[in-house]
């Protein structure tokens, strides 16, 4: 491995094995938090390595791991093996084009496979419930935050207990969810938003090598975080891919731009650690996150005002804030539930906060280089403040996971890397931002934020 993009790849493919073992295989918690907190190592590696995309070998080793992780989570072992042959001779091939319907047609096997074991409209799990009730309520004009489901709330790191709530997400996970519920099962909304996904990382990639921009689909499309959001109506992937659209299109169409960040704030705030990196560190993001503020408020405010503010505010923040910040989950993807595992006891609070503003620290101070710097630290900085936490399961960590899908597709695209975006506020680039197409260095100019 040489390149920065290098890193990348075996970094996302750390990442989706470690969240594949500890969320599906009884009794590899452990495995899966080490893996985990070696992608974040991997990523630290990837800041300090030249920029430039990833070799086709690795890249195919990376969508090798991906199909391998979903074994039994849809697939049958020989359908995995199938899967597999078919998605790395997409990657191989010397087409675009071929290489594009050999990765589909892979993924049919796996939507096929999931599909089977779903029933229409219905599931034993409180975030489908809460999902597809609340935008059903909307699709009646109804308040959505009216109705109640039987939701866990944590309790203890074994004992969660059953007690009806209201919608307690966004109202932009609403309205992204509203079409799936329309036809039927909410769900449906949650894979169109991961298809989606890949659709932008084919379009970002499109300028790559061949086996670049196929394995750059491939990663989206056959990852077990795309299976897990999309079986049980996890509502992460919404707020990650229209941050996305903003960073992506943040400097050529900034309008439209504009408008992705505020429908991004409306969502989740699993988004918000990668979001900061950028605000210390991009000039776009300091420029456009007043517009994404007011966009998210004229979203968010007429909800609040349907619903009454302080019901508002109890569903959607003061009901989930205690558990997150207070709670320690045994099966959660954090070194808590790591240690925990071996008879020691949970990390107190004041030492995971003291720990995640260390690391956090340590992460800021890092001057990205260029756009996909912004990317890795703001994945890292996920990873980090999940794995040092209370709770953090398979869909929170889909939002590193996605960034770095990202990373996989643009570095060493001219388009998306170089420009002047790097800067801290009221200060000049300190370095030249650069970037790497075979080794080759390129100066930007810079101008005052």
């Amino acid at each position: 491995m040489r390149t920065r993009g290098d890193f990348s790849v075996v970094a996302l493919a750390l990442l989706t094995c470690g969240n594949s073992l500890a969320t599906f295989w009884a009794g590899a918690l452990p495995a899966g938090v080490v893996l985990t907190a070696a992608a974040a190592v991997c990523i630290g590696f990837a800041l300090h390595s030249s920029p430039g995309a990833p070799s086709p070998q690795v890249i195919g080793g990376a969508v090798a791991t991906s199909a391998l992780s979903l074994i039994d989570h849809p697939l049958a072992p020989i359908l995995t093996v199938v899967v597999l042959v078919v998605a790395i001779a997409g990657v191989l091939a010397r087409g675009f084009r071929l290489g594009v319907v050999l990765v589909v047609a892979a993924a049919t096997i796996v939507v096929v496979a999931e599909v089977m074991r779903l029933e229409w409209g219905q599931l034993a799990f409180d975030v489908f419930r809460e999902m597809q009730v609340g935008t059903g309520a909307l699709a009646r004009g109804l308040n959505p935050y009216g109705p109640t489901v039987q939701a866990m709330i944590p309790v203890s790191d074994h004992s969660a207990y059953l007690t009806p709530e209201h919608f307690g997400y966004g109202p932009g996970i609403l309205l992204l969810g509203l079409p799936g519920r329309l036809i039927g099962d909410v769900r449906l909304s949650q894979a169109a938003i991961w298809i989606a996904i890949a659709v932008v990382i084919g379009l970002a990639a499109s300028r790559q090598r061949t086996a670049i921009a196929v394995g750059s689909i491939a990663l989206v499309l056959l990852s077990p975080f795309g299976v897990d959001l999309a079986e049980h109506a996890f509502n992460d992937a919404g707020g990650i891919l229209f941050l996305l659209l903003w960073f992506l299109g943040r400097q050529r169409h900034p309008r439209w731009a504009r408008l992705a960040l505020g429908v991004a704030l409306s969502t989740k705030p699993t988004i918000l650690a990668a979001l900061f990196v950028m605000l210390v560190w991009s000039r776009a993001a300091r420029r456009d996150i007043w517009w994404g503020l007011g966009i998210a408020a004229a979203i968010v405010i007429p909800f609040a005002l349907w619903d009454g503010v302080g019901n508002f505010m109890h569903s959607t923040l003061e009901l989930w804030l205690g558990p997150i910040f207070m709670v320690n989950r045994a099966d959660a993807i954090t070194i808590g539930a790591l240690i925990h595992t071996y008879g020691l006891p949970y990390l107190p609070s004041v030492v995971i906060g003291a720990a995640t503003l260390f690391v956090g620290a340590l992460i800021l101070r890092h001057r990205p280089r260029d756009s996909v710097d912004l990317l890795l630290g703001g994945a890292v900085l996920t990873i980090a403040y999940l794995i040092l936490g209370h709770i953090a399961f398979m869909n929170y960590y889909s939002v590193a996971a996605v960034l770095l899908m990202a990373v996989i597709a643009i570095d060493g695209n001219h388009r998306f890397v170089a420009d002047d975006d790097i800067a801290l506020p009221r200060r000049r680039h300190s370095h030249p931002a650069g970037v790497a197409r075979s080794g080759e260095p390129v100066t930007v100019g810079s101008s005052l934020d």
